[in-house]
């Protein structure tokens, strides 16, 4: 579901347009091609995926378990 907001609704996205429009527009001192927006989505889309891959990874072990038990 994470990833799905991140991508498909505007849940994530600030309240006021301004901040939104201002984080599309301000870099960080880190790069000039990177913008304070596509670190914001950069975050969601690798913690979404980290949490994915964290329950796969543990769904496979519980289930490995459970059949050995």
């Amino acid at each position: 579901m994470h990833l799905a907001y991140t991508f498909f609704s505007h849940k994530f996205s600030p309240a006021e347009r301004q901040l939104e429009t201002a984080m599309k527009q301000v870099p960080p001192r880190i790069s000039r091609e990177m913008t304070i927006w596509k670190a914001w989505i950069g975050f969601h889309v690798s913690h979404s995926i980290a949490l994915m891959l964290f329950g796969l990874i543990y769904g496979y072990l519980v289930l490995r378990i459970a059949r050995y038990a």
